[in-house]
């Protein structure tokens, strides 16, 4: 079984990837970074400014 948690909700039209690094790194600073990133497959979780910007850090 995997357990759901939902830690932020972001509501908009469009939502960037820079965006999306924002809420992320908010989340990382109060929870941790997490072990496991599930995402759909949309531009802002595709982006490579995502794959730079949150997960390589520490």
């Amino acid at each position: 079984m995997i357990a759901q948690e939902k830690l932020a909700i972001e509501i908009d039209t469009s939502l960037s990837s820079k965006r999306v690094i924002r809420t992320l790194e908010r989340i990382i600073e109060d929870r941790g970074k997490p072990a496991i990133l599930r995402s759909d497959n949309g531009s802002e979780f595709t982006s490579k400014d995502l794959e730079i910007g949150v997960m390589t850090k520490k």
